[in-house]
């Protein structure tokens, strides 16, 4: 049992270590989340930058085999790895391709158009790399989920009555006390779920280092081993080239696997004597990512891959992706995510406003903070335009106009006429997209692939539009912004 004045001394400890690691990873934590929680829907906008592609009256499985076969035949650049996507609800159309080279099925089994969704690819590495070279960048975010981790478990032992106050809400005009309120009361709320995304954010970054490691310490550094048990040997097949038998391992798969929903395949060595076909498929009720089954390109089952049944470190690590991306349970599990990882970066945003708002006068970091805030989703925003009317958005297209709106903001004199222009910029940039989708798509707009993201969008603009004008209020009066209560954090 601690003494008071041992108690006193833990929570001092902890409230300066919680101040130092928040100041350090703030910035990096903020793009993390807010690019996080809209990556939760990277299926979702991927559809909808494509809304033209066909959906509902899906061909056979026999067509899809058909096509598969003339695609090879036809393909001069055929990679190691060619796929064939099948429906799911988030995209209810067949694709077959490669990285490079991908194209949507019609309902006769016939190429009907190219797939691309740079657009959701761009949010997504955002998310997991921050637009930079994966070799560092995966490090850098996987860094941020320790410290993420460090300040959820010092900021609970720094504050000693967060839990019992978890529902008391203080009426006070401070603008202050408002956001200690919400930083503490969002932090409470969502803990389980911000600690598991720390934890399994840390796992993605690390794995190739865990991998490593463990090769050298229980398999004498044999790499090539420890990945024969975790996905299985590659088959040592010598085949003649020819027709792929892709609906008669499908059949069988059904008949193995019943109420199994198959995600993908994968033709590994495509166009060689050793290719085989991985059938990859979701197990209901269960968080794995899938169980895999193989077959020769004659349909010849081989194996499983064994993760249904497999050891439990094997179906935790395959659980992973699924756990931190909410993927599971369909679409009403997404919004859940969205929405804590909306409070996630509310969390991070109001933290340092309370550090901001504690100190006796402004400096330039107050407006460059504003210009983080409320400049990210603007240039999120802006990129989205771009990626519809250049398509393949680069790092480029993210960091400069973000680094211009940062540099500008230094000059900046009044922090709450800032605050303004940039919600108003969010909300010309908000109906910017929307007009700009409209023009590339034409009747295309009145698909059921296209009509939630331009409610979003609306919807979006008039958030924003409303935050401008009550922003504008405050930047008029005479009152000090500082002595209101606001409607939301920063």
């Amino acid at each position: 049992m601690l003494k008071p004045t041992e108690n006193q001394s833990l929570v001092k400890a902890c409230t300066s270590s919680h101040s130092l690691s928040g100041l350090f990873v703030a910035a990096i934590l903020y793009l993390v989340c807010i690019s996080g929680t809209v990556a939760v829907f990277h299926s979702e906008i991927g559809r909808w930058e494509q809304p033209l592609a066909p959906e509902g009256n899906l061909a056979s499985i026999e067509q899809v085999e058909a096509s598969l076969n003339r695609y090879l035949d036809e393909n001069t650049e055929l990679s190691d790895h060619e796929y064939v996507f099948f429906p799911s609800d988030s995209s209810p159309r067949y694709k077959i391709g490669n990285k490079k080279d991908s194209w949507y099925l019609d309902s006769e089994g016939e190429f009907a158009q190219s797939a691309a969704a740079p657009y959701a690819e761009f949010l997504t590495r955002l998310h997991t790399s921050l637009l930079l070279p994966e070799s560092f960048a995966l490090y850098v975010v996987s860094i941020t989920g320790v410290f993420l981790a460090a300040l959820i478990i010092s900021g609970v032992l720094s504050h000693p009555s967060i839990i019992k106050d978890a529902f008391k809400w203080r009426k006070n005009n401070s603008e202050r006390i408002y956001q200690v309120d919400i930083h503490n009361r969002l932090s409470v709320w969502g803990l389980p779920f911000y600690l598991m995304i720390a934890m399994t954010g840390v796992y993605f970054g690390f794995v190739g280092l865990l991998f490593a490691a463990y090769a050298e310490f229980a398999h004498n550094g044999d790499r090539a081993g420890l990945l024969e048990e975790i996905y299985g040997a590659e088959p040592q097949l010598t085949q003649q080239l020819g027709h792929v038998e892709f609906a008669n391992a499908y059949r069988q798969v059904e008949a193995m696997n019943p109420g199994g929903k198959p995600l993908f395949a994968i033709l590994h060595e495509a166009g060689t004597d050793k290719q085989f076909l991985d059938f990859f498929v979701q197990q209901p009720e269960r968080l794995l990512y899938s169980e895999t089954f193989r077959f020769s390109i004659q349909g010849e089952f081989i194996s499983t891959g064994d993760y249904i049944d497999g050891a439990v470190g094997k179906q935790i690590a395959y659980s992973t992706y699924r756990l931190h991306f909410g993927d599971f349970a369909g679409l009403s599990v997404k919004i859940i995510y969205a929405l804590l990882g909306l409070s996630l970066t509310v969390i991070c945003v109001s933290g340092v406003n309370i550090w901001l708002l504690k100190r006796k006068h402004e400096t330039f970091v107050n407006p460059l903070w504003t210009s983080l805030v409320w400049g990210t989703p603007a240039v999120m925003l802006l990129c989205g335009s771009l990626s519809l009317l250049l398509k393949n958005p680069t790092a480029f297209w993210f960091w400069l106009p973000l680094a211009f709106l940062l540099v500008a903001s230094v000059w900046v004199k009044n922090t709450q006429a800032l605050k303004t222009q940039l919600l108003i910029l969010n909300a010309i940039l908000a109906l910017v997209l929307l007009i700009v989708y409209v023009v590339s798509f034409g009747s295309g707009i009145l698909a059921s692939a296209a009509i939630g993201g331009e409610l979003f969008l609306m919807a979006l603009m008039v958030w924003f539009g409303v935050m401008a004008y009550r922003s504008f209020k405050l930047e008029r009066s005479c009152i000090n912004p500082a002595e209101l209560t606001p409607v939301f954090v920063q």
